[in-house]
């Protein structure tokens, strides 16, 4: 099985190849193809990130022990918005009648519930969905939906369908490119060429 460095390494040196193609087949397709440079970080930081995101089912992997606090936070803030915008806020603020308990209350389930969330990636078997190209669809998908909230104008990231395109199929094809040599790896591993 390939580890963590295999799978950055692959990541960040394939991603040159990966562009020189892209970009020829864009300009095949149409001439007025190009992509800016804010397309290509953002694509190199899915691409890379996808390389090694399969592993998140692994619990020796550095993404899973990563991801894990990562999504604590983000369920913690998520659940947080939920009961502050529900009638849970309301309810508790009418069982304990202070502000900042409220707060501490809402804010401590939420940090459970996220904890708990977080804590599902333990429950996953390695090499199991997070090692096929639907979930490479899925991680592409959640990609584009990143790009389309428009978070990156923020920082004067202005991307055009090209390159929006570009970042989601980059990030399809990192985390493709983790699975195609996990597959080899296992392959060879069989017919003892390792």
């Amino acid at each position: 099985m390939s580890n963590f460095k295999t799978h950055i390494y692959s990541g960040i040196f394939s991603y040159p190849l990966f562009m020189l193609i892209y970009y020829l087949i864009g300009r095949n397709i149409d001439s007025s193809f190009i992509l800016g440079m804010n397309a290509v970080s953002l694509a190199f930081v899915f691409y890379v990130i996808g390389s090694d995101l399969p592993d998140l089912d692994s619990n020796t992997a550095l993404i899973k022990r990563s991801m894990q606090f990562i999504l604590m936070i983000f369920f913690t803030l998520f659940f947080y918005n939920i009961i502050n915008d529900s009638s849970i806020h309301n309810k508790i603020y009418d069982f304990v009648s202070v502000d900042y308990l409220v707060v501490f209350i809402s804010f401590t389930f939420s940090l459970i519930l996220g904890f708990l969330v977080s804590k599902g990636l333990d429950l996953l078997n390695h090499r199991g969905f997070f090692h096929t190209f639907w979930a490479a669809a899925i991680y592409a998908f959640f990609t584009f939906s990143i790009l389309n909230l428009n978070i990156f104008n923020s920082f004067n990231f202005d991307l055009n369908e090209f390159e929006t395109t570009f970042i989601t199929v980059s990030s399809f094809t990192g985390y493709s490119l983790h699975l195609v040599i996990d597959h080899f790896s296992s392959s060879f591993k069989e017919n003892k060429f390792l």
